[in-house]
């Protein structure tokens, strides 16, 4: 959805530290799907705190401020008390980085619903490019107005699903606020999908052109597996498998990304390749095989199993470049991961180190392997959990994401960490 977004320039705001808070006076906000809301002119206290709260945009910070309410990238209402009204100012700014702005502002309404009061006003920010930007955008999803979630997008149609599966009432609610924070809407239902043997089900799967389709396996009964067979390999595919609704909701995020739907990283800037560079170049299965195998150190600290080894040219068959690319900055963390650990301690999170000095996605749980009971694997004698791993692709089909799956071993002199999957990812949906 943030990807969508245009960067727009602040035209007309007064510059730096000369904006006060009496710029806002008169301001009219306009949350999509609502009646516009006319801000008081007075001026409001939280002025200065808020200004503290962008403290990243420097001796601009007041200006960029001003801008958030005076032109906002999307205006929204969110769910409000009696006798107040609740709105998010969202907007990416340029500084350095592409940073996203988000101001959730509350008022107080006099009885004939005109503003009483300036409330309060709470902000955050992030990198857009950043998971903790695509986090504001989902918790302003949970918070949304039914108005506000069909409104239309000021830019276009967004992507559009098809759910299919009964859903209950809280299902539903969480289907279509993760679905909208991930820029997507809900197109279709199809409810009793099981009915006339899944006949009609089938029919509209096959002749469905949108964009996603999303398959609730506790929802289709019996129908499920011959509703499956119907979504051929071009289809983007969110498959779910929980019942649970708090699991349902890490589940729908990883399908999501699994399918190439990611609000932040997709929000990314696209820069063209060096054709002069080398490392863009596509390498064959074998140069990818034999550079994985030869990665493992004489210490012990880096290890591949047997069944790693043995299955890694058929798990390289998609993706050989950019897994051989990963494991190598895996052998270089692991390195340093175990001498750390051998020196008292690592001095950080692993997920975090990982990402920001070695370029490594890393995820220490996954739930559908685990209840699959795919999550253990033995080696020397000991059995461990395969549940960590480095995400490597997923913006693309399911059966396409690559993903390298490990295990941290601190009891081993030296500790290591031992790798028993490289290739696409660990599902009983994937076919093997």
């Amino acid at each position: 959805m943030m990807s969508r977004w245009r960067l727009r320039a602040r035209a007309g705001a007064p510059a730096g530290d000369a904006v006060s808070a009496a710029a806002l006076s008169g301001i009219v906000l306009k949350p999509l799907g609502h009646r516009p809301l006319v801000l008081p002119r007075t001026a409001p206290e939280w002025w200065d705190s808020a200004a503290v709260e962008l403290a990243v945009f420097g001796q601009v910070a007041r200006a960029v401020l001003y801008g958030l309410f005076k032109d906002p990238a999307r205006c929204y209402e969110l769910k409000a008390q009696p006798g107040q009204r609740r709105l998010a100012l969202v907007s990416p700014v340029v500084h350095d980085d592409v940073i996203l702005v988000t101001g959730v502002l509350t008022v107080g309404l006099s009885p004939r619903r005109q503003v009483l009061s300036w409330g309060s006003l709470v902000i955050e920010t992030a990198a857009l490019s950043a998971v903790e930007a695509r986090e504001q955008i989902l918790r302003l999803s949970e918070q949304l107005t039914d108005e506000s979630l069909r409104a239309r997008d000021p830019d276009g149609p967004p992507l559009s699903a098809l759910v299919v599966g009964d859903l209950d009432s809280a299902t539903r609610s969480l289907l279509l606020r993760r679905l909208w924070g991930y820029g997507v809407r809900v197109g279709e239902v199809l409810e009793q999908p099981y009915r006339n043997s899944g006949t009609w089900a089938r029919e509209r799967i096959r002749q469905y052109g949108g964009d996603l389709i999303v398959l609730l396996q506790a929802g289709c009964g019996q129908a499920f597996g011959v509703l499956l067979s119907e979504i051929r390999d071009q289809m983007r595919l969110v498959l779910l498998a929980e019942e649970d609704v708090d699991l349902l909701g890490l589940e729908l995020e990883e399908g999501l990304e699994a399918a190439g739907v990611d609000s932040a990283e997709a929000a990314g800037a696209v820069t063209e390749g060096d054709p002069s560079d080398s490392s863009e170049l596509p390498i064959t299965v074998e140069d990818a095989a034999q550079r994985i195998v030869a990665l493992p150190d004489p210490e012990g600290r880096f290890v591949l199993t047997e069944r790693c080894i043995r299955r890694l040219k058929d798990e390289l068959s998609t993706n050989p470049k950019e897994l051989a690319e990963q494991a190598t900055r895996l052998r270089e963390f692991a390195l340093r991961w175990s001498r750390s650990v051998s020196a008292g301690g690592l001095g950080g999170d692993v997920v975090v180190i990982a990402r920001t000095e070695h370029d490594l996605v890393l995820a220490r749980t996954d739930e559908p392997m685990r209840r699959a009971k795919l999550d253990k694997f033995d080696h020397d004698g000991q059995s461990y959990s395969r549940e960590t791993h480095v995400k490597v692709t997923d913006h693309t089909s399911l059966s396409n994401v690559a993903r390298i799956h490990f295990a941290f071993d601190n009891r081993s002199r030296p500790p290591r960490l031992i790798v028993d999957h490289i290739g696409s990812k660990i599902s009983p949906y994937v076919k093997r």
